[in-house]
């Protein structure tokens, strides 16, 4: 008797499980978002769904969140983004200037110092992240229209072949 509850336990877990897969893809083409799923089942079975790369997804995600935590707005704008990056960098580079340039750091005891060290390397860390991901982004933009550039002249050098 257990082992037919087993079975039909993972039966309709399997069911739902590929029901919320489908609903993932169907999210990911209708809304042209990238989608992440993973779970795992009872039996500690790992199960997992992206529409394009994982790792690139998770990558992403994770970025955001460091974004997120360290009080940051994150949208997908990255112009928007780069400008809010540049204003909070020179809000920081304000409020630390005189702890930076030398001048107000006898009154720190080293702890204060590695911690202004830290935050720093924290700071350009995410500025260079974030920075990565706007090349990377402009990059596959155009690459894009590249490709529709060139299927563009294609098609045109066929109309002119033909007339």
């Amino acid at each position: 008797m257990d082992h037919t509850k087993n079975a039909k336990g993972k039966s309709a877990f399997n069911k739902r499980r590929a029901c919320l897969m489908r609903k993932a893809s169907e999210l990911s083409i209708l809304c042209d978002a990238e989608v992440a799923l993973f779970g795992y089942s009872n039996d500690g079975e790992l199960f997992e769904y992206a529409s394009s790369n994982m790792a690139k997804i998770v990558t992403r995600f994770e970025k955001c969140r460091r974004l997120i935590e360290q009080g940051i707005p994150v949208n997908n704008d990255p112009e928007m983004d780069e400008d809010l990056l540049r204003e909070e960098m020179e809000n920081l580079k304000q409020d630390n200037d005189q702890h930076v340039s030398g001048m107000n750091v006898e009154g720190m005891d080293r702890k204060d110092l590695r911690e202004l060290e830290q935050q720093l390397d924290e700071g350009l860390l995410c500025i260079k992240d974030r920075k990565e991901a706007i090349l990377v982004q402009q990059l596959e933009k155009s690459r894009d229209q590249e490709q529709r550039y060139m299927q563009e002249n294609e098609t045109l050098r066929r109309k002119a072949c033909v007339v």
